[in-house]
């Protein structure tokens, strides 16, 4: 997984060094400098990612296949002793775990 969101990145030409990245077990957070614009998170960041997650399922075996949730918050956060916080962070996850959007998620998959 790791290395297809990279490959995305790079494609995208945003500087994933520059952002701050969280491992989640399943999943990752990443917070892009505040210099990139949101829309060039949806596209092209998003279709590059379908487009190596496309690749990499093609040419996978069934059981090693992957599908990912990609969502986007613009607003800002803030970092305490303990790691980043704030509102956006909260719906973000929120989103990503709602119900209607994986029923969505998996309808597109089909």
């Amino acid at each position: 997984m790791n290395d297809l969101i990279a490959e995305a990145w790079r494609m995208t030409r945003i500087p994933c060094w520059a952002c701050h990245r969280e491992d989640r077990g399943d999943g990752a957070l990443f917070i892009v400098p505040p210099e990139v614009a949101a829309d060039h998170l949806l596209a092209p960041y998003a279709s590059h990612l379908n487009l190596v997650l496309r690749r990499h399922n093609q040419l996978a075996d069934p059981t090693t296949r992957m599908r990912l949730r990609l969502a986007v918050h613009t607003e800002r956060i803030h970092r305490d002793d303990h790691g980043v916080v704030g509102p956006a962070l909260v719906h973000l996850f929120r989103l990503l775990d709602a119900p209607a959007f994986k029923r969505f998620a998996d309808d597109a998959v089909g």
